[in-house]
Formats: C-alpha cells, structure tokens, sequence
C-alpha cells in the first residue's frame, strides 16, 4: 500500500463523513445534546438526593459544632435576651401597679384638700387638763416595801 491509496481512502471517508454530516448532522448533534442534558440531569439529582440525605444524617452528629451552637443560643438567650425581658416585664408591672394607685392617690388628695375646724380643744387646753390629772392623782407611791399583802389593808 502507497502513501497515495492511504490518502486517497482518507479522502474518501471525510467525504463520507461530511455528507453524513449534511444530511444526519442536526439529528445527531440533537440527540447528544440531549443524552448529555440527561445524564447532567441525573447526576445533579442523584448529588442532591446524597446531600439531603447526609444533611438529615451526618450533620448532626458534629458533637463540637452542636456545642458551639448550643452555648451560643444559651448565651444570646440567657445573659443577653433574659435580663431585657426582665427589665421590660418590671415596667409592666409597675405600670399596671402604679397607674391605679396614682388614681387612687388623685382621688384621695381631692379629699384631703378640704379642710374643716378642727372641732377639739386648742393646744394650751389639753395641757392645762394634763396638769390638773396630775395634781388629782394620789401621793401614794407604791414601792417595793409596801407592795405586799400588808398594803393592801392599809
């Protein structure tokens, strides 16, 4: 076999393959197309199926990662949120004390605001009579000595 019957039967193939391509060129490209649109297709399904699933499975187990979330949830919860709560709880319970007895204390100072005589005896009065009780009670002072059974009939 010469070079020249080795090129020649080249030439003829690529002819062939270029009819071939003129005429079944679409169809093929198409079904390609769409085999490698399917099988893409199933491997994107089949990757999403395997990480749902080690999602739901594997993840959770990460004891160290579970940790950390956990003490950042106790702490945004426990000693950032709580003490706010608290505080804002206080308030409501002061306004829900606090406001009735305002009104109250309203209520009551319109009352105290009247004001009538005083209808008894003036100052120098009470401490006249104080001095007279004094001056009427006895000069019998009891004490130690005479307490006994032996006062009783004096």
């Amino acid at each position: 076999p010469s070079l020249k019957l080795a090129v020649e039967k080249m030439l003829r193939q690529v002819e062939k393959a270029q009819d071939m391509l003129n005429t079944q060129g679409p169809q093929i490209i198409s079904k390609i197309a769409s085999d490698f649109a399917a099988e893409f297709t199933v491997h994107i399904t089949d990757y999403m199926k395997r990480v749902v699933e080690q999602t739901e499975h594997s993840v959770g187990k990460c004891w160290p990662i579970s940790q950390v979330y956990n003490a950042t949830v106790t702490t945004a919860c426990n000693k950032i949120l709580d003490p706010y709560n608290g505080f804002w709880a206080s308030v409501g319970f002061i306004l829900v004390l606090f406001i009735p007895s305002i009104i109250l204390s309203v209520k009551l100072a319109a009352l105290y605001q009247k004001s009538d005589p005083y209808p008894g005896p003036l100052v120098e009065a009470v401490n006249e009579k104080r001095k007279k009780k004094q001056q009427q009670q006895p000069r019998y002072h009891e004490s130690y000595e005479n307490s006994g059974a032996g006062a009783a009939q004096a």
